[in-house]
C-alpha cells in the first residue's frame, strides 16, 4: 500500500488517494475512521491526473483533480 497523495480538509482530518494491489481509491480519512469514496479506475499515477476523462485536462494538482471530479454546487 502506498499514500500516492494527500489533501487536509481540517487539521485532523483529510482526502487520500491510496495505491493498493495495483488498484487506486479515494478516501475520507480521520483520527476515528476511514471511509472509501470511491475507487479511481482511470488514474495516472505519474501524472496525478484521471485520465480518458474530457472535463479533466493536463497535469493538476490533487485539490485541482477534486474540484473537477466533484464540482461545488451552487444554490
Amino acid at each position: 500500500m502506498k499514500i500516492v497523495d494527500r489533501l487536509s480538509i481540517t487539521q485532523d482530518k483529510s482526502i487520500v488517494i491510496l495505491k493498493a494491489g495495483g488498484k487506486f481509491y479515494l478516501l475520507a480519512v480521520s483520527p476515528s475512521d476511514i471511509k472509501l469514496i470511491t475507487e479511481l479506475e482511470e488514474f495516472d499515477e505519474n501524472s496525478l491526473a484521471v485520465i480518458n476523462d474530457s472535463n479533466i485536462q493536463g497535469n493538476l494538482d490533487f485539490k485541482s483533480i477534486l474540484n473537477q471530479i466533484f464540482p461545488t454546487r451552487k444554490k
